[in-house]
């Protein structure tokens, strides 16, 4: 799962209401088991946001991204369908 928003336009709380409706989607709709996703470490904003939907840490891909020539971890977070626990 990813989530992206548009640099240019400023709206508050997007990300959340993204977030939700996917997993709504996924759990409620679809019956889905699970859902898992990727997030650079150094992206608090987006580590912060999951956490608050319900995801945990399951591991992290030790420097996985090259960017401007430093490696960066990547962490896998995923978050378990409460009708399947």
């Amino acid at each position: 799962m990813g989530l992206y928003t548009n640099p240019f336009q400023k709206v508050s709380g997007v990300g959340k209401i993204l977030g939700r409706l996917v997993i709504r989607l996924a759990f409620d709709i679809l019956d889905l088991h699970t859902l898992k996703l990727e997030v650079m470490e150094d992206n608090e904003r987006a580590i912060k946001l999951y956490t608050k939907l319900g995801f945990k840490e399951e591991g992290k891909l030790k420097e996985f991204v090259n960017r401007d020539g430093k490696w960066i971890d990547v962490i896998v977070m995923g978050i378990i369908n409460p009708k399947h626990k």
